[in-house]
């Protein structure tokens, strides 16, 4: 039989399950799950979603029937097989940042070693980092990070913004870091990044130049 038809009859396997438990009726259920469980694994592997979902209909019956030792072994074989077959996206809901004043505020030490505040205020943003587990090509973690909006001299700043971050399985971690910049930094990192185009493209057509005299 082609893997459609396998996987139909699969299908058909775990409906058929679902609607005699639903009825009470455990033992003819369990033939059909047990079937919808053999025939999955052939059609679609055994990391696929189809067949964390039939694990997880046994685990149901399982406990219907009182037989919970059994089920949890189920209902965790399910799990573990969603977390590997179901990439899905993070959506990372950010609202607001409260009592931020003194932790953005800006300053410096003074000679006796004490904070002095210049009455300033840096602009607040965020970064969202996850870690699925994955590795680089270089053996490190693949981490993927995503910046909010600046928010532009806010003392208790609101982003009310939405962040999708792909994730290739269920299971990962994600880590929230606040942030400040200095407006008066990044103005003149800005203006040294241009300049440093400005030199690049000096040196380029310099370069052209001396190849153009040589000849």
């Amino acid at each position: 039989a082609s893997r459609d038809k396998i996987a139909k009859a699969a299908r058909v396997a775990n409906q058929h399950a679902v609607h005699w438990r639903s009825v009470g009726e455990y033992k003819r259920a369990l033939p059909c799950i047990h079937d919808s469980i053999r025939l999955n694994a052939s059609a679609l592997g055994k990391e696929h979603m189809f067949y964390a979902t039939c694990l997880n209909n046994l685990a149901a019956t399982l406990e219907a029937m009182g037989l919970y030792d059994q089920a949890m072994k189920k209902y965790k074989e399910s799990l573990a097989v969603t977390e590997k077959a179901a990439p899905g996206t993070f959506r990372v809901y950010l609202i607001s940042g409260r009592h931020l004043p003194h932790a953005i505020e800006e300053g410096d030490f003074n000679e006796e070693g004490k904070w002095e505040s210049k009455g300033k205020y840096c602009d607040p943003f965020m970064t969202v980092t996850l870690d699925d587990g994955t590795l680089s090509p270089d053996g490190t973690p693949f981490e993927k990070t995503c910046q909010s909006q600046v928010r532009k001299g806010q003392f208790q700043p609101t982003w009310n913004q939405v962040m999708h971050i792909e994730a290739s399985h269920a299971r990962a971690a994600v880590s929230f870091l606040l942030w400040s910049q200095n407006r008066d930094r990044v103005v003149v990192e800005d203006a040294a990044d241009a300049l440093r185009i400005q030199i690049k493209e000096c040196e380029e057509e310099a370069s052209v130049i001396r190849a153009a005299i040589d000849v």
